[in-house]
């Protein structure tokens, strides 16, 4: 049951790339305030929604990170941009050898608020996920609205 749940998050937060913007007065303020709290002293670059849910991305140590709210102010997940070096060496290998030629976008890590962390590569026109490990999960492909 507890793998079930930890997958639900996951799903949850990877499923919250399919955003589309909103104005930041359609932002419930408890979200905003949570988003205060959470990362004081830090302004909010985007709001997007995301299945139901808030993703409220910000500008840190010149990275874009962001996080995911559900409407009553819940964190669901933090991404993180980050480097290819800083993928667990199965993502690594699996852009070696099944992504070469494909020009590799945003990385990003997202870490569930129990600790559950995954992964997601941009590549192409596509969005490869993997576990906490690094095992593959699925792909998910943009649409030409560029959603997935």
């Amino acid at each position: 049951m507890k793998y079930l749940s930890i997958f639900a998050l996951l799903l949850i937060c990877q499923l919250g790339l399919n955003a589309q913007k909103v104005k930041e007065s359609s932002v419930p303020e408890v979200v905003k305030n949570n988003f205060t709290r959470v990362v004081p002293n830090t302004t909010v670059t985007e709001w997007e929604m995301e299945d139901g849910n808030y993703e409220a991305s910000y500008k840190q140590n010149d990275a874009v990170n962001s996080i995911i709210f559900t409407s009553d102010g819940k964190i669901v997940c933090y991404k993180y941009n980050i480097a290819s070096s800083e993928l667990p060496e199965a993502v690594r290998n699996y852009i070696t050898t099944n992504l070469a030629g494909k020009k590799i976008g945003e990385i990003n890590r997202m870490k569930t608020v129990s600790g559950s962390v995954s992964y997601d590569v941009t590549a192409g026109d596509s969005d490869y996920f993997f576990d906490g490990v690094g095992d593959f999960l699925r792909i998910e492909k943009e649409t030409n609205t560029g959603e997935k």
